[in-house]
């Protein structure tokens, strides 16, 4: 299944404030997240094999970039979306707020560059 790319509709909303915005959203095919989920896990097996090196920070970073690695792998691996790009307004002072590249998990907490407030992005429409 090959990957697609949706832009929804978001509202920003704050403690009583609400803005509108739009984002890109790519959704995932199976290939693509064992992709991401083998990349994770070399990425940061290959930091815990470079942590050896370390005489004594070694019993500590070596097991925690495993099992970090492991975690990640399997958080990559379970994401069926990723935010590709997108931009709302800040609820609060009204700047516009560019979203940057993640994975997806609805609602996403943002912090505002410019205020410093924080807002959810939540969909405004449910889809399957």
């Amino acid at each position: 299944m090959p990957s697609s790319i949706l832009t929804l509709e978001v509202s920003a909303r704050s403690s009583q404030k609400a803005e509108s915005g739009s984002v890109r959203v790519k959704v995932l095919g199976p290939l693509e997240r064992a992709k991401d989920a083998v990349r994770a896990l070399g990425l940061y097996w290959g930091i815990a094999l470079f942590c050896v090196l370390f005489p004594l920070l070694h019993f500590i970073l070596v097991p925690f970039f495993l099992l970090l690695g492991i975690f990640l792998s399997v958080r990559a691996g379970l994401a069926r979306e990723r935010m590709v790009d997108g931009s709302v307004l800040c609820p609060e002072c009204k700047k516009p707020f560019s979203v940057k590249p993640a994975l997806v998990r609805w609602p996403m907490n943002e912090v505002c560059q410019e205020c410093r407030w924080s807002f959810v992005l939540i969909p405004d429409s449910t889809r399957d």
